[in-house]
């Protein structure tokens, strides 16, 4: 479903609507300019930025903080393998971009590599199970030194 509606909502609304949404002129995404390719800004006649919303930034950016505490829980390298997947992620949807001339979804490449590393990750150490059943534990709120208001 929601691969239709990001790449087929034009047939619905008239409009792509990621397209719509990420060219709105608002403070919420970060603009890159496209490549020039033999002479030519890719995409020029469209939109001259590549975007990347904070969506793409904070949904991963949540993941990024779970591998945190497995690599902490552990003593493994989750946190490297996922900042670097994450980074392969935007790379792979940058050149993506960059290939069809059409916009992309970043996410559709960020969320793959990230679940991925982990689980190679966990793989490789023989931590799969332990992966799977990981929680994240709530840190206790620290004591404050001042005395209780009576």
């Amino acid at each position: 479903m929601y691969f239709r509606w990001v790449f087929g909502s034009e047939a619905v609304s008239g409009d792509n609507v990621m397209v719509a949404v990420a060219t709105l002129d608002s403070p919420g995404k970060l603009m890159f300019p496209r490549p020039v390719i033999d002479g030519v800004q890719a995409g020029a006649n469209e939109f001259k930025y590549a975007v990347l919303g904070l969506g793409d930034i904070f949904v991963p950016g949540l993941f990024l903080r779970v591998t945190t505490a497995i690599s902490e829980a552990t003593n493994g390298p989750y946190f490297n393998a996922a900042i670097s997947a994450y980074g392969v992620g935007l790379l792979t949807c940058f050149g993506a971009n960059t290939l069809t001339k059409a916009p992309q979804p970043a996410l559709i490449y960020i969320v793959p590599a990230l679940l991925l590393s982990s689980f190679i990750t966990a793989g490789v150490r023989g931590e799969l199970p332990t992966l799977l059943k990981f929680r994240v534990q709530p840190k206790a709120a620290p004591e404050s030194s001042e005395p209780a208001e009576e």
